[in-house]
This record gives structure tokens, sequence and C-alpha cells, in this order.
């Protein structure tokens, strides 16, 4: 795992000083500034075909109070970053998703979006997106000391990887024996609880009357508000162009889709958009005079 460097110094328990490439800017409250990180985990797990890989962790921390914005596990390592982005900034429900005792409230639109200058996340579809949501993208500088994020990875490495299947404190190539690994959908949960029921409700660091989650809402300005998750979809997810097919079916990833108001537009090109980490719906679009007006949603045909 990577080792804590801390990125901004403290100059007092409500106030940080975070060091850009354009400039230093000084957090004093929630939603101010978020981190995007990716680590590669030392936890092996099946995926599809019955193969075995370390899968990567991306996460999104709010920098004023150490809490857990959103997560997206990847088998890549050159997946989007934008996923997780937008996992982050819509309102979650865990106790339907992740089984959790306690909310995630954190979401919403941060006035800044940072990066590590010399991390592997591509940093080019953040630009153009942070300019048309109105917050401002940074990539930050990596001075001699720790930081939040970085106290994420190495605190769930110890509380929570460490318990599980194949864990090895540095990722190898997983031995041959599949049976003990975890699915791909089996660590998302294990992951998403940890963050919600215990990470994000420890006390924050410097101010132990206050657990993460806490210090988010206290700290907070102004409500979160942004866009809804139909133009965060439209923002992030590319469009795909699909040729509907006989029955109102559709061909997307692999997957057969259909939809009933597709039955009369056999032959028809329409646009496909998705949500990632939903594959069980796609919304359908036709493109007319430049626009996209929305036909419908088309629903998986389950196979046999």
């Amino acid at each position: 795992m990577q080792s804590a460097k801390c990125y901004w110094t403290l100059y007092s328990m409500e106030t940080k000083l975070f060091m850009t490439n354009e400039t230093n800017v000084c957090v004093t409250h929630s939603n101010q500034l978020w981190v995007i990180n990716r680590s590669k985990l030392s936890v092996p797990v099946k995926v599809a075909n019955d193969q075995v890989c370390n899968p990567f962790l991306d996460v999104v921390g709010d920098l004023y109070s150490g809490c857990i914005a959103g997560y997206q596990l990847n088998v890549s390592s050159d997946a989007s970053i934008l996923t997780v982005l937008r996992h982050a900034m819509l309102p979650k429900k865990p106790q339907v998703q992740y089984e959790t005792c306690c909310d995630w409230e954190i979401h919403g639109i941060p006035e800044g979006i940072v990066i590590d200058m010399a991390s592997d996340l591509d940093p080019s579809a953040l630009d153009q997106i942070t300019h048309h949501l109105g917050c401002q993208f940074h990539q930050r500088v990596s001075p001699p000391e720790g930081g939040s994020v970085e106290r994420f990875f190495l605190t769930a490495n110890h509380d929570c990887f460490a318990l599980l299947p194949g864990f090895n404190e540095i990722p190898q190539q997983p031995p041959a024996n599949r049976e003990v690994y975890l699915e791909l959908q089996q660590l998302e949960q294990i992951v998403g609880h940890y963050i919600v029921d215990n990470y994000n409700q420890r006390p924050y660091p410097k101010a132990p009357n206050q657990t993460r989650s806490q210090r988010w809402k206290e700290g907070l300005i102004n409500q979160p508000a942004g866009p809804s998750e139909q133009t965060l979809d439209d923002l992030f997810i590319p469009p795909s162009q699909r040729r509907v097919q006989k029955f109102g079916q559709l061909t997307f990833r692999n997957l057969v889709y259909r939809s009933e108001q597709l039955l009369t537009r056999v032959g028809e090109l329409v646009v496909v958009r998705h949500n990632p980490t939903d594959m069980s719906t796609i919304s359908v679009y036709q493109q007319n005079n430049g626009q996209e007006v929305f036909l419908g949603h088309a629903f998986a045909v389950p196979m046999s």
C-alpha cells in the first residue's frame, strides 16, 4: 500500500493549508475541496471468466472533515475517475445498497476537486466537467508530509482488508486457489459497509469530539445541492449509438436489452446512456436536430 504522506499543514483545528500546483488553498469548511485518489488493493478477487486480480480502489475524500464521499472498485488501472466522482456527488442510500446502520450523508458539488500531479489518474476529462459544474480543478504538489485520503487507505488496509481472504501486504499475482477469494461485488459490499459504518463514524483525528461524518455536516456553510442524476449521467458518461433490433431489442456491453417504446423503431439508430454501476437498465434517446429526446428505459433480458 502507499505510504502516508501529508499534503497539508495543520494551522489550527479548523484551518488547513493545502498546496496545489497553482496556489495554496486555506481549507475552512466542508465541500470546499475534495481529493480523488487510487490505490491497488492487497486483496485478490474473482472477476469474469473465473480470473483473479487485485482490483484498484478509487476514493473521494473531503479535506476538511476527512469524510469519504464516494468510492469505486475497478479491475483496470486506466478506468475513468468520473464514475467515483459521480458516486460522491449523488445522495446515497447505504442501508439499501450495503445494509448499513448509519446514513451516508456527504454529497453535493464541491468548490474544488484535486488529484495528484504524480498519480496515474487521467485528469483530461475533469477540466471541462468541473468548469461546467462551476467548481475548480487542481493538481496537488507532493511535499514530504501525509494526507487524509492516504490515511484512509492505511487505516482500511489494517482494519478491513487484512481480515479478508488472500490478503498480502504487497499486491502480487494471487495463488492459483481461486475458491477462497471473494467476488468483486462482495468486496464492493464490504468496502461500502466499512466506509459508512466504521471509517466515517470514527473521531476526526484533530477533533476527537467529532466523528468525520459529524464534522462534515457541521462544517457546511451551505446545504449541499447539485445537478440531478440525469445531468451527471449526461456529463460523465459518454453516449453510445445502437441500432434497434427486432422485438425492440438493443445489444450493449455484451448484454441484450428490451423496451416496449422501441417496438416501433426497429432499424433506427438511437443513443444509449448507462450507469456503469448498474447495468440492469439503460436510458435510450433519439437524436432530433442536435438534441437528445428521451424515449424510455430498456431493461436487460435475463440470460438463460
